[in-house]
């Protein structure tokens, strides 16, 4: 006999006669909670003699940690506008002289706890735009010669320090999906990440997950992480490597 057995929680008639058989013969039987329950903080409580998983609330959605990320996102953040007003006349030239259409990108997003918002960008794909496929591949042709550059060094993310400042985004967090994107609704890390604010970079964003449809449980498992491990120092370090990140950026 080993010296232990592990069952799953949503079998209870296999558990129970597990029980009867591991307490005849003397062997421990340790109970795995589903693979969701390891998304969420949570302790055991005694309920009236019956242990149960009491969820808590993520480091990331603590008050204090709240309030902390809002002041990171103004110390940096107004820096930031203030350095994208002066890039914007230049910025605004070349874009318009790259080819016709409007400056700015404005897409649908879903955010904090899944409030929809208005996120900005500066246009990168030919106008008027071609959404087939919803995302961006490599070599895509409907990127401009400009666009492509400002994607590749993430300039073309700057506008969204507006949103930023507005307090519907932060400077790190994972980031928003669009509304029409529909793809990602059905993983089930989906939801948890609308615990906390989207952001401009964010944990999978630095080893180079961004973009399309690109392998999409690493991204979210790197998200998740995040929510779950949060700290100020996280944060600061996520913007430090960010800088080591551009220019790694294909599409």
């Amino acid at each position: 006999m080993p010296d232990c057995i592990i069952s799953g929680l949503k079998e209870y008639e296999k558990n129970l006669k597990l029980y009867k058989i591991c307490d005849e013969k003397n062997v421990k039987l340790y109970l795995l909670p589903e693979l969701q329950l390891t998304f969420f903080s949570s302790k055991t409580e005694n309920f009236e003699g019956i242990p149960l998983f009491s969820i808590l609330k993520t480091p990331a959605e603590k008050l204090y940690s709240l309030l902390m990320k809002r002041c990171l996102d103004l110390i940096f953040g107004i820096p930031i506008f203030i350095i994208f007003c002066f890039l914007l006349p230049i910025l605004f030239v070349l874009i318009k002289i790259d080819s016709k259409g409007p400056v700015f990108f404005k897409q649908e997003r879903i955010g904090y706890k899944g409030e929809k918002f208005f996120i900005y960008k500066f246009r990168t794909m030919k106008y008027p735009y071609n959404f087939n496929p919803p995302f961006p591949l490599p070599d895509d042709e409907r990127i401009t010669r400009f666009g492509r550059f400002l994607r590749n060094y993430n300039i073309d993310e700057f506008p969204q320090i507006i949103n930023v400042l507005k307090g519907e985004m932060s400077l790190v967090g994972p980031r928003p999906i669009s509304v029409d994107d529909k793809y990602f609704f059905d993983f089930p890390e989906f939801e948890i990440r609308n615990r906390v604010k989207p952001g401009m970079t964010g944990l999978s964003q630095i080893y180079g997950l961004t973009g399309s449809h690109k392998e999409p449980e690493e991204r979210f498992q790197y998200d998740l992480y995040y929510i779950e491990n949060w700290s100020i120092f996280l944060d600061i370090s996520i913007l430090l490597l960010t800088l080591f990140a551009i220019g790694k950026r294909k599409i």
